[in-house]
């Protein structure tokens, strides 16, 4: 709360005389007419000003009136400092009332006065900008004033009042004890005087003022008391702005000790209080009126939840805002006001657009107020609560970052000199636990839990957010007992949920979250401990939460935190199922996720976790078709949980968690017969981060033709969240991304009101950048079959989707744990390959560098490993392939009839693999018996195969115009870098490069050597249609973005090409494993390829893993010999001059299996 100071009523009017007065007029007149300026409208202060100025130039210092002058000058210069916020004005205010000190007559009441006003000037400027000298400054002006102690009673205690004021505001930022008492002294000897009733009354707010900074430092009641029992006991026979100021500060306090101990009767009171200020007088209310009238309704709307409170918080705090043009420190306030009532909005309504305006206009609330201002610390607070929302809502890991950032910086602000809060310790505590969520950094945890124990310790009994702060606590030891299994936290975490409950008022809806977290901890204990009792209560005390928040449904707004409370009692519920069998506990727990899952007002994660429980507890319930309806329900939320506009890590984050969740659907769809449903969820489920891509260009190509401002507004929000202003320009070196992932969200949130309204309002446009139908989905050309492999605990499938229908075919033989030793062993064979390589390359090195013998024996040693490793890969593959042959590829093979011998000179026919989850990592197309003791047999045999990552891709692939395949404009980018730094020396790609030019002549660029950087190639590429690249390739099997191609000085990431849009035809990929996705996220296809694929290359030849050099090279000119003849180029005929490539190689009685399988088409 500020110091009251007392306003001044505007005499203006249409009847006044506003001219400069007459220059031939005697300065005592000219002061006169200024007078009633200096109340006028600011263009009228201005005027008075001007004329200010002149006269104090012109007047020499023994004149008369220069004191008059000076003083007026100084008040019309701190007015509109007031009015505009503008340094310059409060500057020139204090240099004008130091010249007026320098002219007064030492302890005349002239000098007095101009130190009062001084010392008022000083602090203003204080709080405005925070330079602690002004502070000194006043202080030192009020001791000189009172030393000796003035006779007049009246200046007396506007002196002391001032000092008092300065000293309180410089104890708020250091903590000085001494200045804290000497302030509080002398407000009490202004308060004490004996003046009029408006000035004792006036004196009076000082003081409560100052007694509340003491209750926010201590936290003892009695100082909030004491200062609310001040303002109580004030005169009544008042002026009416005295008595204004009464009122506002008496309700401010009242809403101050409602809000800390959570008196009904005070906050009413406090309401009815600021309601009369606002209508009382016939004056336009200030606007820190409005603001504490904003506050105390918020306050009332979090209680009782009526949202007319709400809707009238909201419209007053935009007043704030609108009306606020004083110094940064009062801008930031009235932002921090609008801020907290669209948090409120939020809060209720879920509301994404209130909560991103809200945290907008908190960090320019911190931002204006800066470091010197206490209030700077609960602005942090509040934009740390914020920020935690947001990523509860879209778990952006930037925001949870921020989230924790703000609130180490409140908390460590706090310890200026103030006691510390325990709601900044708790929102503290709160951020590290969902950090450590995200990260599983134990630090985080570990001062989750010391911050939760500080807040409890510190926060007084009885104080309104004690039980938040025993609930936050315990929802951190339950985190860390989930994680590390220390089952003392467990009891922890219960002990401190039954307190939250237990400090709790019954009709407080914050009691929701004890509740809440004491049935999840419960639960956990039963679950652990085999004990009913606890699982018993658990649903008693998760029914109880519900029931509360079902109650403060208002209009058909439910409460966003219903869902989570309803997916947490349906959880103890399905547990109590599965121990009892009890279908009456399966058929409730169904219910009650199934509302969870379609609350519109929920988070997406909310919705999604509690769809999953759904579908999964249907299922165990024997309710196939409400369980297909669940999964359908998820695997939709999934599409939305994983958001445009998230940065691919935090959306890799998201994927990870739901991993497996679209082929569990797709297994559920297929055990009930609905084939088309299990291929549009096995769509729509996978492939998330690259699926937009596709869906968003082709319908905004058909939006541009009918509604082409329409369609710039979608594109506008399009570039932001796809990262299109990231293409490099030749100015800088840096992308020129969205400035920050935050501004991705918005524009997603943006993009999908718009999509939405353009499928409700534009006829034919009712899928517009939504999941397409199966029918969509479906191959177009004949002859096309697409082989999906659906992988899920339930059970394994292939589907053949042709033009006309998608044919299930049951992988009996096989389940999911097979595929996961399969990818085990397969994934270490290569890496223990990739490791012998390794080492063969460092031998060689010291080999090169100390030819001596020990050095040649490791050399030898390292290469027999090497020998050793090849046996052993090539053995693993052999297995693994013919695993692959008998339960996979067999089976399929046989259902499309392609087994049977083909007559002579007839091409084997095209089959596209899809396969789902880690079985991407696995040579679908070199299934077959490859023992050379035995007859072979290989899927190379009967079809050549292909490979998609989504039908989506193929088809929109298809449907790309085709390159004229001797168009003159058609030219062939070539991208050599054989000997990146800590690489070896790739000999084969000199080879390459002359052998392309040789057949692509004058139609070929090279970047070579020193040229070959990320930069020069990222702005190259979008000018070629077709790209090769023979180079170095890696992946990072844990964090698969971070993969990509080896150029110079650093590697081109499949993070950075994804960021860019192409038009291209062909690439080719001479490089290793630019085939190999991850294994956190398999199901998103991270790979070089494929983002290459998805960012406009219609053909992709790529490698699954490590490749030889010499069979690298051999490879691609057997590939290039197919498609480049005479002045043709056919990209279209990729897939089958790959296949006879590897045949030739295959052909090869001594060739291995290492040797070929790497190579694969992506395409059509």
């Amino acid at each position: 709360m500020d110091e009251y100071t007392e306003s001044v009523d505007s005499s203006t009017g249409p009847g006044r005389d506003n001219r400069p007065p007459s220059p031939e007029s005697t300065p005592d007149v000219m002061l006169t007419r200024c007078e009633p300026l200096l109340k006028g409208p600011i263009s009228e202060l201005r005027t008075a000003t001007e004329i200010l100025r002149a006269m104090a130039v012109e007047l020499s210092d023994d004149a008369p009136d220069k004191a008059r002058c000076l003083s007026m000058l100084h008040e019309a210069l701190g007015k509109l400092f007031e009015e505009t916020g503008n340094r310059q004005w409060i500057d020139e205010a204090i240099d004008i009332g130091r010249r007026y000190l320098s002219m007064a007559r030492a302890k005349s009441s002239d000098q007095l006065t101009g130190m009062s006003n001084l010392i008022g000037t000083l602090r203003r400027r204080f709080d405005g900008f925070g330079d602690l000298r002004d502070l000194d400054e006043a202080i030192m002006t009020g001791h000189a004033a009172l030393t000796p102690v003035p006779n007049d009673p009246a200046v007396l205690a506007e002196i002391s009042s001032g000092l008092g004021a300065a000293l309180i505001r410089r104890a708020q930022i250091t903590g000085a004890d001494a200045d804290i008492a000497e302030g509080i002294a002398a407000l009490r000897a202004a308060a004490a005087a004996d003046l009029a009733d408006s000035d004792r009354a006036r004196y009076r707010v000082n003081l409560a003022i100052a007694l509340y900074s003491e209750f926010s430092r201590t936290g003892a009641r009695e100082d909030l008391d004491a200062a609310i029992d001040t303002v109580r006991t004030a005169p009544e026979s008042i002026d009416d702005h005295v008595r204004i100021g009464v009122l506002d500060t008496l309700g401010g306090l009242l809403f101050i000790r409602s809000q800390r101990y959570g008196s009904e009767e005070d906050l009413s009171e406090s309401i009815r209080l600021h309601r009369e200020v606002l209508t009382g007088t016939g004056e336009s209310p200030k606007t820190a009126h409005l603001g504490n009238f904003a506050l105390a309704l918020g306050m009332r709307f979090r209680r009782r939840g009526d949202v007319a409170d709400l809707d009238e918080s909201i419209q007053m705090a935009r007043r704030v805002v609108a009306q606020t043009t004083g110094p940064d420190s009062a801008r930031a306030q009235a932002l921090a006001i609008l801020s907290s009532a669209l948090g409120d909005r939020f809060d209720y309504e879920g509301a994404i657009d209130a909560l991103n305006e809200a945290i907008d206009l908190a960090k320019q609330a911190v931002a204006l107020a800066g470091e010197g201002n206490y209030r700077v610390q609960d602005y942090l607070g509040s934009l740390s609560v914020m920020l935690q929302q947001r990523y509860e809502r879209n778990g952006s890991l930037s925001d949870i970052d921020a989230a924790v950032a703000a609130s180490e910086r409140a908390v460590g602000l706090l310890f200026r000199g103030k006691a510390t809060s325990p709601g900044h310790l708790t929102m503290y505590g709160k951020a590290l636990r969902l950090r450590f969520d995200r990260t599983g950094d134990r630090p985080d945890i570990d001062a989750a839990v010391q911050q939760g124990r500080a807040a409890v310790e510190s926060a007084p009994v009885g104080s309104v957010g004690r039980p938040g702060y025993f609930s936050n606590l315990g929802l951190a030891y339950a985190v860390r007992f989930d994680r590390f299994g220390d089952r003392a936290d467990l009891d922890r975490s219960i002990e401190a949920a039954r307190e939250s409950v237990g400090s709790t008022r019954t009709d407080d809806r914050h009691m929701v979250r004890g509740l809440s977290n004491l049935g999840n901890a419960l639960r956990s204990r039963a679950e652990i401990a085999d004990c009913t009792g606890d699982l018993d209560e658990a649903i008693e005390v998760g029914v109880q939460a519900v029931a509360i928040l079902e109650q403060s449904t208002v209009d058909g707004y439910e409460h966003p935190d219903l869902a989570a409370v309803r997916s947490n009692l349906g959880t103890a519920l399905a547990d109590h199922f599965a121990r009892t069998g009890d279908r009456a506990d399966g058929e409730t727990a169904v219910a009650t996720f199934r509302a969870a899952a379609i609350a519109p007002a929920a988070a997406p994660n909310v919705r999604l976790g509690a769809a999953a429980r759904w579908a999964r507890t249907a299922t165990a319930a024997g309710d196939a078709e409400q369980a297909h309806t669940a999964y359908r329900t998820a695997v939709h939320q999934y599409s939305r949980v994983v958001l445009r506009g998230l940065d691919r890590a935090d959306g890799e984050q998201q994927a990870e968690r739901w991993t497996g969740l679209a082929g569990e659907a797709a297994a559920q769809a297929l055990s009930i017969g609905k084939v088309d449903a299990a291929v549009a969820i096995l769509e729509q489920g996978r492939a998330i981060l690259w699926s937009h891509l596709f869906t968003d260009r082709d319908d905004l190509t058909e939006l541009r033709r009918l509604q082409p401002t329409l369609a710039d507004q979608v594109e506008s929000a399009m570039r932001i969240v796809n990262g299109e202003d990231g293409r490099l320009s030749d100015e800088s070196s840096e992308p020129a991304v969205a400035k920050q992932p935050l501004d991705r969200v918005a524009a997603a949130m943006r993009l999908d009101q718009l999509a939405e309204s353009i499928r409700d309002e534009i006829p034919g446009f009712e899928t517009f950048l939504a999941t397409p139908s199966i029918d969509d989905l479906r191959p177009a050309e004949p002859d096309t079959v697409v082989v999906m492999v659906n992988i899920a605990p339930q059970r394994c499938d292939a589907i053949a989707v042709d033009t006309s229908s998608a044919r299930p075919i049951p992988l009996s033989t096989m389940t999911a744990e097979d595929v996961e030793r399969w990818v085990e062993a397969y994934l270490g064979a290569m890496a223990e390959y990739d490791r012998a390589l390794e080492q063969v390359a460092i031998a060689r090195a010291q080999v090169e560098e100390h030819p001596d013998l020990r050095s040649r024996f490791r050399y030898t040693d390292a290469n027999r490993a090497l020998q050793s490793s090849i046996m052993a890969v090539e053995s693993t593959l052999v297995d693994i392939c013919e695993s692959l042959w008998d339960h996979i590829a067999v089976p399929v093979l046989r259902r499309l009839g392609v087994m049977t011998n083909r007559p002579q000179g007839v091409p084997p026919p095209r089959l596209w693999w899809c396969p789902t989850g880690k079985l991407a990592l696995l040579p679908l197309h070199a299934a077959g018996r490859h023992d050379r003791s035995a007859q072979t047999t290989c899927v190379a045999d009967h079809v050549v195969s292909s490979y998609t990552p989504t039908l989506r891709a193929l088809r929109q692939h298809r449907r790309a115009p085709t390159v004229r395949s001797d168009d003159d404009q058609a030219e062939l980018l070539i991208v050599s870098v054989p000997s990146p730094l800590g690489s070896d020396h790739l000999a084969g790609a000199a080879i390459e490069v002359d052998r392309l030019r040789s057949r692509f002549g004058d139609r070929c660029t090279v970047i070579e050597g020193a040229n070959a950087t990320v930069e020069t190639v990222l702005a190259a590429l979008p000018r070629y249609r077709w790209v090769h690249f023979s180079c170095h390739g890696d992946q990072e099997l844990s964090d698969p973005a971070t993969g990509g191609l080896e150029l110079v000085g650093r590697r081109l990431s499949i993070a950075a090409i994804s960021e860019s849009r192409y038009r291209g035809e062909f690439a080719y990929l001479s490089a290793c494993k630019t085939a190999t996705g991850g294994i956190r996220v398999p199901d998103e296809i991270v790979t070089t390829a494929a983002a290459l694929h998805y960012c406009g290359y219609q053909h992709v030849i790529a490698t699954l893993w490590s490749v030889p050099d010499d069979i690298a090279t051999e490879i691609a000119d057997s590939v290039y010999s197919t498609l480049r003849t005479a002045d043709y180029f056919t990209p279209a005929q990729s897939a089958r001059a790959v296949h006879s490539a590897v045949a030739r190689i295959r052909a090869n009685p001594n060739a291995s299996l290492r040797d070929w399988l790497p190579f694969i088409h992506i395409g059509p």
